[in-house]
């Protein structure tokens, strides 16, 4: 049996790609969770009051295309589809922004916050 340790091995890490979602703070969408993912037509993931869209929030003051979410190597992109009311991220008005863990996002009265599932690297 050989006991000696190859020193000059590389060791291979296993990447976990992280699993993005947005969880729902308002009272409108307390408790739902919805997955955003990076395998959907063309790369975003949708929401709004259309039933076409990925993700579907009834509510008066969301848009029917309202947002995107676009999850790009690791990072997750926000962008605002000429809503109404706008998108926010941290009570901050954006038409296109980077968002991280823990940001809080409205849509018009509607609150998430974007949470992830393994690291991001």
């Amino acid at each position: 049996m050989n006991d000696k340790i190859d020193v000059e091995a590389t060791v291979v890490n296993q990447r976990v790609t992280p699993t993005f979602y947005i969880k729902g703070v308002s009272p409108q969408v307390t408790d739902k969770v919805y997955p955003l993912s990076s395998n959907t037509k063309f790369g975003s993931t949708t929401l709004g009051r259309d039933s076409a869209c990925h993700i579907v929030v009834n509510e008066p003051g969301v848009s029917r295309q309202h947002a995107a979410f676009h999850v790009e190597e690791g990072a997750v992109w926000l962008e605002d589809l000429n809503s109404a009311n706008g998108t926010f991220v941290n009570k901050v008005s954006i038409s296109r922004q980077e968002v991280y863990p823990g940001d809080l996002i409205a849509f018009d009265k509607v609150q998430f916050k974007l949470d992830v599932l393994g690291d991001v690297v």
